[in-house]
């Protein structure tokens, strides 16, 4: 019989206990990696985690602080110099 390191790490973690089988919980056989097992962090994310938003990467005060665009400023200039 031909036993790969990754059967030999599953019959490991069974033996010592690592891995307990139980209802909602795949099959050892069905896991790619063990690394959950030893990480249990890495199991469940926390309620309070929020995702970062990747497409608005910058701080909403910002845009207080940046200069007007062109036509933008334009207008206002026409319309301050108008009173």
């Amino acid at each position: 019989m031909y036993c790969t390191d990754a059967d030999k790490q599953m019959a490991i973690n069974i033996f010592l206990g690592v891995y307990q089988p139980g209802e909602g919980i795949p099959d050892i056989w069905d896991l790619t990696t063990d690394y959950y097992l030893h990480h249990t962090m890495a199991r469940v994310l926390p309620s309070s985690y929020a995702m970062p938003n990747h497409t608005k990467w910058w701080q909403s005060e910002l845009i207080d602080h940046l200069p007007l665009p062109l036509y933008r400023g334009e207008q206002f200039f026409f319309a301050f110099n108008s009173i």
